[in-house]
């Protein structure tokens, strides 16, 4: 009798927690959005996202402007699940083949981020492989150690008591 009392109680617990929790996810814009940035780099527009209070689902849409001032949808849209309030949430947002000069986010039709010039969108500056420039020499300075090492020993091995 008693463990059916505590599985009676504890499925309550369970169902207080999670229903408010999906009321608040399919509210759309739970508590209101705090922070939303955007950058780029390469060909994707990536940032962070954090709502307040309750979860909820933020539909994060690309929009694009060849001025800076008249902006329109770019059709590219993520959503992020933000089940913590105030936790920053990352996204990303493919912007390959895009020849406008502007972009930023909408989150939930309400809240826009920055812009970001398309400019910073470049592919970061190429870096020289390190590794194989330091290897091959490293390699050159072990191979001659490990042959000096063997015609040390074979002579010491050759030479009279």
């Amino acid at each position: 009798m008693k463990r059916s009392v505590l599985l009676v109680i504890a499925l309550a617990l369970v169902a207080a927690v999670a229903l408010p929790a999906t009321a608040g996810a399919a509210s759309g814009n739970g508590g209101g959005i705090t922070t939303l940035t955007a950058s780029c780099a390469g060909d994707t527009v990536h940032g962070t996202v954090a709502v307040e209070k309750k979860p909820a689902v933020v539909t994060l849409t690309l929009e694009v402007s060849s001025d800076g001032k008249k902006w329109k949808s770019a059709n590219r849209s993520t959503t992020v699940n933000a089940l913590v309030p105030n936790r920053a949430y990352t996204y990303t947002i493919s912007v390959a083949g895009m020849k406008l000069r502007w972009f930023r986010v909408d989150a939930n039709g309400s809240h826009v981020s920055h812009q970001v010039a398309a400019g910073t969108c470049a592919p970061p500056p190429q870096v020289p492989e390190a590794p194989v420039a330091l290897a091959l020499p490293a390699s050159l300075l072990l191979t001659l150690g490990a042959v000096g090492l063997v015609r040390r020993r074979r002579g010491a091995a050759g030479a009279p008591a």
